[in-house]
């Protein structure tokens, strides 16, 4: 599945005002449990009872796809999370650009 992030919608520019600087956004239905995102950074990755990931404080979307809003706060550990996923389920953007970071 390919993500955009356009940074002229009313949401980008919502979560801009708000001093967000990046959206993650998640493929729960790809992930296979492989835990490395918890492991990475499990102030915002959990393992649930289906063994996968879930990623907390974020928000659903369509087909169980999740979205966080994130600063520069967590911006290091979110996109390690995507780094170290074996099948490149978590997507980071910046917000200002929508370019893809991982």
């Amino acid at each position: 599945m390919e993500f955009t992030v356009d940074p002229n919608t009313l949401d980008v520019k919502k979560a801009l005002a708000a001093g967000k600087k990046y959206r993650v956004i998640y493929e729960r239905p790809a992930c296979i449990g492989a835990a490395a995102c918890v492991a990475v950074f499990d102030k915002r990755w959990e393992m649930a009872q289906d063994n996968k990931a879930n990623l907390k404080g974020g928000w659903k979307i369509d087909n169980d796809v999740w979205i966080l809003d994130i600063d520069d706060l967590e911006y290091e550990d979110l996109k390690t999370s995507g780094e170290v996923c074996p099948v490149n389920v978590i997507h980071v953007f910046k917000l200002e650009t929508g370019e893809k970071v991982i």
